[in-house]
């Protein structure tokens, strides 16, 4: 599963740390100055501290935007459909507010542009910052000068490109999208100005997160931008030093298996294989084999609601949307026959792949982030730290509970349209939680909007159920099945999940909740 439309993704931060030394970076900077608010990644944390020096927090916040709200926004948005939440920080100094910041993906080229947005109290522009550029070409956006040509700017600036902002000859198409996206944003945040006051504070990922209180003696938190969302740790220990060698090494191993599997960077071992001409043999990683068979294994299992080789199919939508051009039945046909398992060849001894049809593409986005938590779990099992939950965009892991006999309390989202509360509470111990949603995260295509979630069966959007959410052991399975029950909906075979010691609950359209193989928790009462 691979994202179609991009979202704005929550910026989040944790704890700080204590004292740092003399002649801190950014980073270190703002774990001093910013009690309990600490952000793992070194950009993002520049970035907020070269525009509110003085904070000394920075607050989550997350807006549901109403119907009417979005109707309004409806035609007016060049990169994105209306959003159903709007997610940033408001930087604040004894309780002061001192602006907003934002965090958003925007389509380069072919890849996404990752880039913060910067708003004063007015929601003006402060300013623009490039966190990570992943192509080859058109880079020329991440200068200073360039950048700050969108300071002052609000949403009664037209912003356009060629007269507001000057374009970069040879960067055009990453110039238009860094353009569109900021004006996208201040709209957004316009239209929202009024309504902060009805911010469901629970609502922090795409589908589930933790929504216990940070109470708990020894809580550690870390987090990082990471697989284009954000991997929060929370651990309980008194030993701070063991967990940052933990969460270094855990953050460490996620990066490098995004460097192999990412489909958005050109130099990943999936994407050379994607690239390959026909017949060539491609080198593959241990790692990536062991995954590769597992999805394989997965997707047989559950009659091929989750399929690794729809990476065609998955491109043939994500530039229908860019081109606001459906796909005709024969392209959708077309993508699918290059979508067939056989579309590969597979030496698992030899440690190799090759691709036998032109446009056969791997997309491992639906178990990707699931084997990198499982990943992530053992550097924390081999540190003999088992009192976690983390959650990876909206994806959690649990070990052991923050204390002898409790779970990690959590929620399920719920997605339906000008939803305020949570679906579903639980306890979460010693399993993962997965829940695939399309209300946040889906395409439009002349204002009819598509799940990001593609049927392998039919190449076309899946269209089974609000949301679905497994509860498995591991975070792998939870991951690749929790979007093979959202596909197949009411078809879905609990037998696949029984084997597995799996569960899932289920929130069809019509309202009704099913839950299967004892879905444990309860409903949130209306």
């Amino acid at each position: 599963m691979v994202l179609l439309g991009f979202c704005i993704a929550l910026l989040c931060v944790g704890t700080a740390s204590g004292t740092q030394a003399a002649a801190p970076s950014p980073k270190q900077s703002l774990e001093r100055r910013v009690p309990g608010a600490v952000g793992d990644s070194p950009e993002v944390c520049a970035a907020l501290a070269r525009a509110f020096p003085d904070a000394d927090e920075f607050v989550p916040r997350v807006i549901a935007l109403s119907e009417a709200q979005r109707a309004e926004l409806k035609g007016a948005l060049r990169s994105r459909a209306a959003p159903r939440l709007w997610s940033y920080r408001e930087a604040r100094r004894a309780g002061v507010l001192l602006g907003r910041a934002v965090v958003d993906d925007v389509i380069g080229k072919s890849l996404p542009i990752t880039y913060m947005l910067l708003l004063s109290p007015e929601n003006r522009v402060r300013a623009v910052e490039v966190l990570t550029y992943r192509e080859s070409h058109g880079g020329e956006v991440r200068r200073d000068r360039w950048r700050a040509q969108f300071a002052g700017a609000d949403a009664s600036t037209a912003l356009k490109l060629g007269s507001d902002i000057r374009s970069i000859a040879g960067a055009t198409m990453s110039c238009r999208a860094l353009t569109d996206g900021v004006r996208d944003l201040l709209l957004i945040a316009d239209a929202l100005h009024h309504s902060e006051s009805a911010t469901p504070a629970w609502t922090a990922g795409p589908a589930a997160t933790s929504a216990g209180p940070l109470a708990h003696e020894g809580l550690q938190v870390r987090e990082q931008l990471l697989m284009g969302t954000l991997l929060e740790l929370r651990v309980v220990t008194q030993d701070r030093a063991r967990f940052d060698a933990a969460a270094d090494a855990g953050f460490a191993r996620v990066a490098e298996l995004e460097s192999l599997w990412s489909t958005w960077r050109e130099d990943s071992e999936i994407s050379r294989l994607n690239a390959a001409s026909v017949g060539q043999w491609c080198s593959l990683s241990s790692a990536t084999l062991e995954l590769v068979a597992r999805a394989k294994e997965l997707g047989g299992a559950s009659a091929n609601g989750f399929a690794m080789e729809s990476g065609a199919a998955v491109e043939l939508w994500r530039r229908a949307e860019q081109l606001q051009r459906a796909p005709s039945n024969a392209e959708i046909a077309a993508a699918l026959e290059a979508s067939q398992a056989g579309a590969f060849q597979w030496d698992f001894e030899g440690g190799r792949a090759r691709r036998l049809h032109g446009s056969a593409r791997i997309d491992l986005g639906a178990i990707g982030k699931g084997a990198a938590l499982d990943a992530l779990a053992r550097e924390f099992e081999a540190r003999e730290l088992r009192r976690a939950l983390f959650n990876f965009g909206g994806q959690l892991l649990a070990m052991e509970g923050p204390q002898d006999g409790a779970g990690w309390p959590v929620q399920i989202r719920d997605p339906r349209p000008g939803a305020t509360q949570a679906l579903w509470e639980l306890e979460l111990r010693n399993a993962s939680l997965a829940t695939s949603a399309d209300d946040q995260r889906g395409g439009a295509i002349d204002g009819l909007r598509f799940s990001h979630i593609i049927d392998p069966r039919t190449g076309r959007p899946a269209q089974g159920s609000w949301s679905c959410s497994v509860l498995a052991r591991s975070a792998t399975e939870a991951d690749a099945l929790s979007t093979a029950c959202f596909v197949l909906g009411a078809t879905a075979d609990s037998e696949t999940l029984t084997k597995r010691n799996a569960s899932r609950l289920v929130l069809e359209f019509d309202g009704r909740i099913l839950r299967h193989n004892g879905f444990p928790g309860l409903a949130v009462t209306p």
